[in-house]
């Protein structure tokens, strides 16, 4: 098998991570020479007064979470996400107090267990991520979530889930169709449904008493598209709302948006006929009904048009031009606050992104108190800007939108926009935009944008990312790592304690090896030292080093790959020389690439060595494979290592019926037990590996069938383990990505940890006891 192995369960070469994940187990090694360093801000400079810090967090306990809203006065800085845990849908929510944590599990409308929940997802053949927009919070922590369940035997529904506050998020009751709805009850109309396959979902979360609200458009995506209503839930029941549209668009009027900041500031923007300037839209509000009547939605006369009639962006001069939202844009469009509505679009005369803030004036009248927009390079000489400039143009999919107000220049109040490429967003300040940088950004992989955000207020928030939130705050949390100085530039790839010395002692030394021949030594009170591999010749030899085992104070033996011109895999440090030099205990003529190599604690005579190409060597006086077919407690199991997932698949028979063709990717000892990870290709075709753990106790090998259930269908690759028989291996998936799996102690079972691994498959583990309880670095 050549040296490129399966990671996230395709063939990908192996990355050498210069200070990476083998480098973490340092801070292990080495906790207590660290810890003297205390609490340092991250790297970089200090962030101005006022101003916000990015930071990471892996501690989010599902994968790929969409943030959706935040609830600051039902907790301090709570933020909202929806993500998947153990293959199924969760809600996470976040607090300064308790961090991220998993919120109840969602409900049926009968309060059972809601089971294949998934967030909308509109153009699901264009993007590859559910919408953002299609969950909403208010302040007080009343929530809404529109998606999607399947029903009895195949097929789906839609569905809206509301959360009261301090609740859990649970479907509301039924909304029938027109032939089943009874006297009063608001139904579904022909054609009608919660959200549509084209367009962003329209849904707004209200505060209603001690129930929470919602607010839904229901769309026709059919010929004429004519959306005049709003659907209602109130906590108990749901009703109709109807929009008054312009007897000139009666024939065509589109929905585009609705937002609400409580039920008497609630509002929608909505595309009229083609009796107006193409593309033409306008803006309405909610008027509350007197004495019980229901609400309903009347058009908003914004200066300088009349009620119903186009709107415009004001520009310099005084003069203005039509305001239009592009087809297709699956962003916010609309932002409302107690004081008023954001409206983001396009100025039609030279496509220019623009953002309007229109502030109420009574109940359906309100002023443009100020617009900004981002001319293009082929605006043609002498266009007129408007009076606030964007410092880029607004995200056309993906966008959220956050505003607040208060007594802000102008009674404009506050307001963030994320989005934008390379994890920028953009936060008003007084008059202006200003942007403000995060953390990254891929073109795969937006900061802000694909899996939304949440913000508690402008300088407190969450921009989502598939693999890791960036948390924007005032307040990170302090560092405690500092920079170690090394005198080597090479990648250090594993590295093993001082034995019979306290782990992390400041009197204990540590050992790591690495690429190109890099050895290093930390000497207490000195640092670290290099050291040198000489071969045969005496001269420097350069083999990529990937693992190190010190297992008694004068030995120490260290492995990788045999290099390109026959360098060794196999080294040894001796301590009365103090010298490394190839093992020559290694097997005659040994060519491969090894993974990792480890010693019994309790008996430093038995060690194993691992690696490609079902490479399993046993330490004795000297190194030697372990045989084929087990016999007198040597050998691989006699059970098959994979079960061939095709009968009529000879291939797979085959290779899944020999450990000829496994690989052994790394090794460890809790306590008497050697653990070993392996994986095998079963169809050369398929890149798709699989594989498992066997363990032996000195009786043999044998398949760690716990481990096995635990996985499912993962892979193993990385062990890590204790004296005290605490355990834990990383994977790789298709279905849920990498994942770490852990065991307190020898017999007890394989659990996948409740955090999920935030990154790509774990290439190094190490474990420490914290009050007991097993931690991993990874």
């Amino acid at each position: 098998m050549s040296p490129e192995l399966g990671v996230g369960g395709r063939t990908r070469r192996r990355r050498i991570v210069v200070a990476g994940a083998a480098l973490l187990a340092a801070i292990v090694a080495l906790s207590q020479a660290l810890s003297h360093a205390g609490g340092v801000t991250p790297a970089g400079a200090a962030p101005a007064a006022g101003e916000t810090t990015a930071q990471t967090d892996d501690s989010i306990p599902a994968r790929e979470v969409t943030m959706f809203g935040a609830s600051p006065k039902e907790a301090s800085n709570e933020a909202w996400g929806i993500g998947r845990s153990q293959g199924v849908a969760a809600v996470v929510r976040f607090t300064s107090e308790s961090g991220w944590s998993l919120a109840p599990a969602l409900q049926d409308s009968s309060g059972k267990p809601l089971s294949g929940f998934a967030l909308d997802q509109p153009e699901p053949g264009k993007y590859s991520t559910p919408s953002p927009l299609a969950g909403q919070m208010t302040p007080d922590g009343s929530g809404a979530l529109l998606g999607t369940a399947p029903v009895t035997g195949s097929g789906e529904r839609q569905l809206l889930l509301v959360r009261d506050p301090g609740g859990a998020f649970k479907e509301t009751g039924p909304l029938l169709s027109e032939g089943e709805a009874g006297a009063g009850e608001a139904a579904l109309k022909s054609g009608e449904k919660l959200f549509g396959v084209d367009q962003p979902p329209m849904v707004a979360a209200l505060e209603e008493g001690s129930h929470a609200g919602a607010l839904v458009v229901p769309v026709d995506e059919g010929g004429e598209r004519i959306e005049d209503s709003v659907l209602h839930w109130n906590g108990e029941g749901w009703t109709r709302e109807q929009i008054e549209v312009p007897a000139t668009s009666s024939g065509e009027f589109q929905v585009l948006a609705v937002g609400a900041s409580s039920p008497s500031s609630a509002w929608l923007l909505a595309r009229l006929s083609a009796n107006y300037p193409t593309g033409s839209v306008a803006l309405f509000r909610r008027v509350l009904g007197k004495d019980g009547e229901t609400p309903v939605w009347k058009p908003v006369a914004v200066e300088p048009s009349g009620a119903g009639e186009p709107l415009l962006v004001p520009v310099q001069g005084g003069e203005s031009e039509p305001l239009t939202v592009v087809s297709g844009t699956q962003s916010q469009i609309l932002t409302v606050t107690d004081e008023g509505v954001w409206i983001d679009g396009v100025r039609t005369d030279v496509q220019a992104s623009s953002t309007i803030f229109v502030q109420a004036q009574g109940e359906v009248g309100g002023r443009i108190l100020r617009a900004w927009c981002k001319l293009p390079a082929s605006a043609p000489e002498g266009t007129k800007a408007c009076a606030g400039e964007l410092p880029e143009a607004l995200p056309s999919s993906g966008g959220r939108s956050f505003a607040w107000a208060g007594s802000s220049e102008g009674g404009l109040g506050e307001r963030v926009i994320t989005g934008f490429g390379s994890g920028v967003s953009m936060r008003l300040e007084g008059n202006e935009f200003r942007p403000v940088t995060a953390l990254g950004g891929t073109p795969h992989q937006d900061v802000g944008g694909s899996y939304g955000a949440a913000f508690s207020n402008a300088r407190e928030g969450w921009l989502g990312q598939q693999l890791l939130p960036v948390h924007i705050t005032l307040n990170p949390i302090a560092s405690r790592l500092s920079p170690w100085p090394v005198p080597f530039r090479k990648a250090l790839l594993a590295l093993a304690p001082q034995p019979g010395v306290p782990v992390g002692s400041h009197s204990s030394q540590v050992l790591a090896v690495g690429d190109q021949g890099e050895v290093a030594r930390y000497v207490p009170g000195s640092g670290w030292m290099p050291e040198s591999l000489f071969g045969s010749s005496g001269l420097h030899e350069s083999t990529r080093l990937r693992a190190v085992a010190w297992p008694t104070p004068e030995r120490a033996y260290a492995v990788g790959d045999t290099g390109k011109e026959g360098e060794p895999a196999m080294w040894l440090w001796r301590g009365e020389t103090g010298l490394w030099e190839p093992d020559p205990a290694a097997p005659e003529n040994f060519r491969g690439n090894l993974l990792g190599v480890a010693f019994d604690p309790s008996n430093t005579a038995r060690g194993y060595a691992v690696g490609e190409g079902d490479i399993l060597l046993r330490y004795g006086k000297s190194w030697e494979q372990e045989p084929a077919e087990q016999s007198g407690g040597l050998g691989m199991p006699d059970e098959a290592p994979c079960s061939p997932r095709e009968a009529s698949n000879a291939e797979e028979a085959k290779r899944c019926s020999s450990w000829a063709d496994v690989s052994f990717t790394s090794i460890a000892f809790a306590g008497s037990e050697a653990i070993v990870a392996y994986r095998i290709l079963p169809s050369t075709s398929s890149e798709q590996y699989r594989g498992g753990l066997i363990v032996n106790s000195g009786s043999g090998w044998h398949i760690d069938h716990g481990a096995a259930e635990a996985l499912g269908s993962n892979t193993p690759y990385a062990v890590a383990a204790l004296p005290d028989g605490g355990a834990a291996f990383s994977s790789s998936g298709l279905s849920e990505g990498s994942q770490i799996y852990e065991r307190q102690s020898s017999g007890s079972p394989w659990q996948a940890t409740p955090t999920p691994f935030p990154g790509q498959t774990a290439g190094a583990l190490a474990l420490f006891r914290e009050g007991g309880a097993l931690r991993v670095i990874a």
